[in-house]
């Protein structure tokens, strides 16, 4: 009688672990749908003119992606090369699929963009800020948008601005040099402040605004 008493209580217990487990496990499980399904709460008045341009990246803790969150990128290497690598991705899908891009207030390390087949949909660096150097070589942009922008030392190589092309407000920090490029319809340079540049072999087929 005692050994068949000790073994029902054994299977009360295992039934009660195994359902709790089964709420444990449904618990995690939602949790991590809703995590996954927590977009980035970034707020631009772009995205109110535009919503198509809104950031759907996961949310991170403090409720901004990996590409609005600074201190994420400030944090380690290992983000900055996370960032990097996760929008050279993004800009090769926007090239590809002829998506526009919107990169509007993102934090980005130093980048190199290189030897792709070029943008034929919008471009948008509105707001952005790159905290390293940025290079762009032998490519091409549509329409592109790079109003309000902080780079820190960059270089256009051999980049062709077939569309209308804005740097209004832009902060060019450090070095900036455009190099046998070509700017095929206006571009705007109105308010942009300038460390040292250089135009080399660069040319302007419209009106270039400088106010």
């Amino acid at each position: 009688m005692q050994r068949l008493i000790i073994t029902i209580r054994a299977s009360i217990s295992e039934s009660s672990t195994s359902r709790c487990m089964i709420r444990y496990d449904t618990l995690l499980d939602y949790m991590a749908q809703s995590i996954q399904l927590a977009e980035c709460q970034f707020k631009s008045i772009l995205y109110d003119k535009f919503p198509y341009l809104r950031c759907k990246e996961e949310a991170l803790e403090r409720g901004l992606c990996l590409f609005h969150d600074e201190t994420y990128l400030s944090h380690s290497k290992k983000n900055e090369g996370t960032v990097r690598e996760r929008l050279l991705t993004k800009i090769d899908y926007s090239m590809a699929e002829k998506q526009p891009l919107s990169c509007i207030g993102y934090h980005i390390p130093d980048i190199e963009v290189k030897n792709r087949i070029g943008f034929s949909a919008p471009v948008y660096f509105t707001d952005a800020i790159f905290h390293g150097s940025a290079t762009f070589s032998n490519l091409s942009f549509a329409c592109s948008d790079f109003s309000n922008t902080t780079f820190n030392g960059v270089t256009f190589n051999l980049v062709t601005f077939s569309g209308q092309t804005s740097f209004f407000n832009a902060k060019f920090l450090g070095k900036t040099l455009f190099f046998i490029s070509i700017f095929m319809q206006n571009v705007n340079f109105n308010e942009a402040r300038f460390e040292d540049v250089d135009y080399v072999n660069t040319r302007f087929q419209k009106q270039a605004l400088f106010q």
